[in-house]
């Protein structure tokens, strides 16, 4: 029989013995403004940023009276310690959010056996597709189905590299490999050593745009591309 789960921080809560109470409801992410005040017309706005979502979920276990301090101690340690900040859920495996803090909200223990406890995941506001997370060799035009991402490239070769994307030129001093990472606004080599400085250009200008994306770059070199494919 089918048994509704979430996963995260690499694993199913049901790896525990715990079991979730009813399927959360996911809120809608919430546009942050600008407000404009324009003499003789009156107020504009400017979209600023999406705000993280809350989503809560309901938790219960049933663990011998004399383990059930060692189930919870588990289950805390679980959902505490992350390192991995996927989050998803068994009704939609192809997509996660990503969690940028939790919390344990509420405990209870009902009988000497039965255990409930509420975690909230603050989580970013889009849904991020698991095939996004792959790198793919970069075309020469990719279609964004989805919303503006901000993509990882993988650069291999050497020397001087330059890029355009959507007509917007970045430029780079390779040295065997370089990633850019546009979220994070960092570039570094496969060894982990930052390379910030190699990279001339905004990390915006590298965004895949909804719809039609144009790439060319210098040749001689081998370019891969995650894209994060992402929607709200």
């Amino acid at each position: 029989m089918y048994k509704y789960f979430c996963y995260f921080n690499g694993h199913k809560n049901t790896d525990f013995g715990i079991s979730i109470v009813t399927r959360p409801s996911i809120p809608s992410p919430t546009m942050q403004y600008e407000e404009i005040e324009i003499e003789g017309r009156g107020k504009l706005y400017r979209e600023r940023f999406l705000d993280d979502i809350n989503i809560e979920v309901e938790f219960n276990f049933i663990s011998d009276k004399n383990k059930w301090n060692d189930t919870f101690r588990k289950a805390k340690s679980w959902i505490n310690n992350f390192n991995e900040n996927k989050l998803k859920f068994s009704d939609d495996l192809g997509y996660f959010y990503r969690v940028n803090k939790v919390e344990i909200s509420t405990t209870e223990r009902v009988y000497k056996k039965l255990g409930k406890f509420t975690v909230v995941f603050t989580c970013e506001p889009y849904m991020y597709l698991e095939d996004g997370t792959r790198a793919i060799e970069l075309p020469m035009l990719l279609y964004n189905f989805y919303e503006k991402t901000q993509p990882i490239y993988i650069v291999e070769g050497e020397g001087f590299f330059s890029m355009q994307i959507n007509r917007k030129t970045i430029k780079a001093n390779v040295g065997q490999n370089l990633t850019i990472d546009t979220k994070l606004g960092l570039c570094y080599r496969e060894d982990g050593t930052m390379q910030n400085t190699a990279l001339i250009g905004n990390y915006e200008d590298m965004y895949l745009q909804n719809g039609e994306n144009t790439f060319s770059y210098t040749s001689g070199f081998k370019v891969s591309i995650v894209p994060n494919w992402r929607c709200l």
